[in-house]
């Protein structure tokens, strides 16, 4: 890890960086008015001094930054996926390496190196220990976050090898969050829990405090407390890159990934034409064993619980057509319509989908049945926008647009767009972010 450099990275890692990267600022900008974002904007923003880093609502410590953007980035459940952690890196990783980019006048190649090793050194443990620790219940984004987060934050800071495994070690017994706060804003959150820790566990590092060599394979080490320690074998760092091999899965509806196959597949039918909206008397989801732990919420009040709704995404779908975030407001989930049919939806694990395992891709059998008495069955596997099933640079472009101009203006973000194309031609990334806060103009 330690010996890494921007020039030795391969090149498809840099490439899917650039896009995830993009991916995550826009979903960030579109985020920053959430209520929990505002609440610690509140919180670190009566306690900043001096701030060295930009956040949505100004100036901060480089942890605070951090935290808020990690958490406006994951607020909208809008951001990507990795099916090696079943959790959310960019989020995690990004506002780390943009924060610490800025307070030490970095281009935008150390950014984008510093984010790839620092997902990839996350997805190395995640490798050895998945998918027990999902399984157990932890949220995945917070336990394997606080990991690349202190492994980003000692690479970007150019701590010795020694450093960085004190680190590491201290981020495996920093690492946590609990999935039965899904649909809550400590959700969220656990992106910015575990950005803030993991720094800090670079800056104990960096102090002088140590932790064990082998705190992670040890008896009573991470694997052995997060349940997997009968799976713990040696895993070599980029050999081969698993963000090369097995990519990352971007999102084009904003809530829970459990529900983009069924979304997609809805979708796809009413599109063909294979019955309207009307025709519908009830829609059965056949899932595999994540999803109903997951999609918890299923009489759902709040946009934080429809998120969290195989029921509300489906039925938005239906009525309205489309899952956008114009779907996911207050005013949008109480409307009288689509709370009543949420009744008609159901979902239980499929028998055959259940034998794949404890998969993050969401694989899904639909049975509808009409009210003329006819059923309809279909069945998909994977979502479009993963690395199956590609976005192309045009679907990216268009994400990150009208997501970010739903609160900066169209010269702005088509400005930040075409920088974040160009992310490894900035000579400094201060601007860009202070820009995507609303605070500055981008230069190169």
């Amino acid at each position: 890890m330690a010996e890494q450099s921007y020039d030795t990275i391969d090149k498809t890692v840099l490439h899917l960086a650039k896009r995830a990267i993009l991916d995550y600022l826009g979903c960030a900008v579109a985020g920053q008015r959430e209520a929990v974002v505002g609440n610690l904007i509140a919180l670190y923003g009566a306690k900043a001094r001096q701030g060295e880093s930009t956040a949505f609502g100004g100036k901060y410590s480089r942890e605070d930054a951090a935290m808020i953007n990690a958490v406006a980035g994951h607020a909208l459940d809008f951001d990507d996926t990795s099916w090696t952690t079943i959790g959310h890196p960019t989020t995690v990783a990004a506002p780390v390496v943009f924060a610490e980019a800025e307070r030490l006048k970095l281009s935008g190649r150390y950014v984008l190196a510093a984010y790839s090793i620092g997902v990839e050194v996350a997805h190395t443990f995640a490798r050895m220990t998945m998918p027990e620790v999902s399984e157990r219940g932890w949220h995945t984004t917070c336990v394997y976050g606080t990991i690349a987060a202190a492994a980003a934050s000692a690479w970007i800071r150019r701590l010795s090898p020694e450093i960085t495994v004190n680190a590491l070690g201290i981020a495996l017994s920093r690492a946590g969050g609990i999935r039965s706060n899904f649909g809550s804003m400590t959700k969220p959150l656990h992106a910015g829990l575990a950005v803030k820790a993991g720094m800090e566990c670079a800056d104990m590092a960096e102090a002088g405090v140590s932790a064990s060599r082998n705190a992670f394979e040890a008896a009573d080490g991470f694997a052995d407390c997060f349940g997997a320690s009968s799976r713990t074998q040696a895993a070599s760092f980029g050999k081969p890159w698993d963000l090369a091999t097995k990519g990352l899965a971007f999102k084009l509806y904003p809530c829970c990934s459990g529900a983009h196959p069924a979304l997609d597949l809805l979708g796809d039918l009413m599109r063909q034409g294979t019955f309207k909206a009307d025709d519908v008397e009830s829609i059965h989801a056949g899932l595999s064993l994540l999803g109903p732990r997951e999609l918890v919420n299923h009489q759902p009040k709040t946009p934080l619980e429809a998120r969290f709704s195989l029921e509300y995404t489906i039925s938005a779908m239906l009525l309205r057509g489309q899952l956008t975030l114009d779907e996911l407001t207050p005013e949008a989930v109480a409307a009288p319509d689509i709370q009543a049919f949420m009744r008609r939806v159901s979902m239980a694990v499929d028998e055959d989908l259940a034998k794949l395992g404890f998969i993050g891709t969401a694989p899904v059998k639909l049975r509808i049945t009409l009210k003329n008495g006819q059923i309809i069955t279909a069945a998909n596997d994977l979502a479009r926008g993963n690395p199956e099933k590609p976005l192309t640079d045009q679907d990216f472009s268009e994400k990150f647009m009208r997501n970010a101009t739903r609160f900066l203006p169209q010269k702005t973000t088509q400005q930040l767009l075409e920088a974040l194309f160009a992310l490894d031609e900035q000579q400094t990334v201060g601007d860009l972010i202070a820009r995507a806060c609303c605070h500055a103009p981008i230069t190169r």
